[in-house]
């Protein structure tokens, strides 16, 4: 995921810094992201490397085209005098919408796994499952059901991973909102020597 993601966000700024066309970058980012999560509520148990390894591979695609974006679209869009606060409000977006995903989606963990598993382990609380790590949480399992919570586990997982294709979904409503125009690549002219972000700042 983290090679697919940092090689297509190199990519797309290659793209855009040739062509100055962000919107096709834009919505194949928010497509693939939502197909590859897509993908993911589809592994169970049995599921070997070919399955993770790919859909994985698809959502780092998909998270590398759509990363840097709203940083570039705002950096074109906005006066020069507002770009130190456009930058800083998509960077802050970029890091408080994970952050509560994160805090959602393991909620929604929790719950589908006390749900699955409460029928096959007596006295299990919701508690017991939040201290328990990841490999913690089989053990609490009988040794004679082990293959039915392992099926169990696995089915909250992939349930949970719905808030991440819900998530990728609306992120489409942002490609939307960088708008289809051609970005301005700053090139300079003989008879307009400044690119029109530093003209700006030069009439300051």
């Amino acid at each position: 995921m983290i090679i697919g993601a940092v090689a297509f966000s190199i990519l797309a700024g290659a793209f855009i810094s040739k062509t100055g066309n962000i919107a096709p970058v834009a919505f194949l980012a928010s497509i693939i992201s939502a197909i590859g999560v897509g993908l993911l509520t589809k592994m169970n148990a049995q599921s070997g490397p070919k399955e993770w390894i790919s859909y994985q591979a698809l959502v780092g695609i998909g998270i590398g085209l759509g990363m840097q974006q709203g940083v570039i679209v705002v950096q074109n869009r906005v006066d020069a005098d507002d770009i130190p606060t456009a930058i800083s409000t998509v960077v802050l977006f970029q890091g408080l919408g994970p952050t509560l995903l994160v805090s959602i989606t393991q909620n929604v963990f929790d719950q589908l796994l006390f749900s699955e598993l409460k029928s096959l382990v007596p006295g299990l609380t919701t508690s017991k499952i939040f201290n328990s790590g990841a490999t913690e949480i089989i053990k609490l399992v009988p040794s004679g059901e082990m293959g039915e919570g392992l099926n169990r586990i696995s089915s909250a997982l992939t349930q949970s991973w719905y808030v991440s294709v819900a998530a990728a979904s609306l992120s489409i409503l942002g490609a939307f909102g960088m708008g289809f125009s051609r970005l301005s690549l700053g090139e300079a002219s003989s008879d307009d020597p400044l690119p029109e972000p530093a003209k700006r700042q030069s009439e300051v």
